[in-house]
């Protein structure tokens, strides 16, 4: 069993999961799980897939699309000891483990909400970067699966490939229009600075022009004789 630190379990999560694996006689459990991610709620697994496993198997429906999460199972610590998580896998951990363990182990379900699952924006399962490397490694490994569930995840592998090379594109495309837009707006920065320089110049010479006029012998002629007018008016 695992939780992140911003995830929640039901506080009967493990006891409900560990009585169907002894009513089961199963090696493993998992339930439903809510993905929290902005202001959205994934549920898994849908009701389709659940429609899916009970006809096709769940290593068959397991290899179109990960529905079970390391919040909601919980194996036989010896079992995970036998097959522990690949290290070298920058992320999709779980679902490699999920992909080697399964196939070889008696998988039970409890049909609850037993757990949540709280993505953050730095969240490790938000990286493209580790996603891509994850991919790669995957695809070049052996999986026990036969030839028809094999394909089906290579063709999944080649499905996520294509949706971030679409959302990388986009991204770089939204880049460059970001960076346009901020060469735009540091030229018109650029473009009020020299009119705000260009207004506060011309201030200084008008300011200049008129001490130059007020210090003048004809301004100060003019300015006595206009006090000189004014005395007169009064008497």
């Amino acid at each position: 069993m695992f939780n992140d630190s911003d995830d929640t379990f039901n506080s009967r999560k493990v006891e409900i999961q560990y009585k169907n694996i002894l009513e089961n006689k199963s090696d493993m459990d998992f339930c439903k799980l809510r993905i929290h991610s902005n202001d959205t709620i994934i549920e898994i697994p849908t009701e389709s897939q659940l429609d899916d496993i009970n006809k096709n198997g769940l290593v068959t429906e397991l290899c179109k699309a990960n529905f079970i999460s390391t919040q909601s199972f919980i194996v036989k610590k010896s079992i995970l000891e036998k097959y522990l998580f690949d290290e070298n896998l920058p992320r999709l951990q779980d679902y490699d483990l999920f992909l080697r363990l399964i196939p070889h182990i008696k998988v039970s379900f409890t049909n609850l909400f037993l757990a949540d699952l709280y993505r953050q924006t730095d969240s490790i399962s938000r990286s493209n970067v580790r996603l891509s490397k994850a991919i790669g490694i995957m695809y070049a490994k052996e999986y026990n699966l036969s030839r028809r569930n094999l394909e089906s995840l290579h063709q999944q592998i080649f499905r996520i490939n294509e949706d971030l090379s679409s959302y990388m594109n986009l991204l770089e495309t939204n880049l460059q229009s970001s960076q346009s837009d901020v060469e735009k707006l540091n030229s018109e920065l650029e473009e009020m600075t020299k009119n705000l320089q260009r207004i506060k110049r011309e201030k200084e010479e008008i300011e200049q022009k008129y001490y130059k006029v007020v210090n003048s012998r004809v301004w100060k002629f003019l300015d006595k004789a206009r006090r000189i007018g004014k005395n007169v008016i009064r008497k």
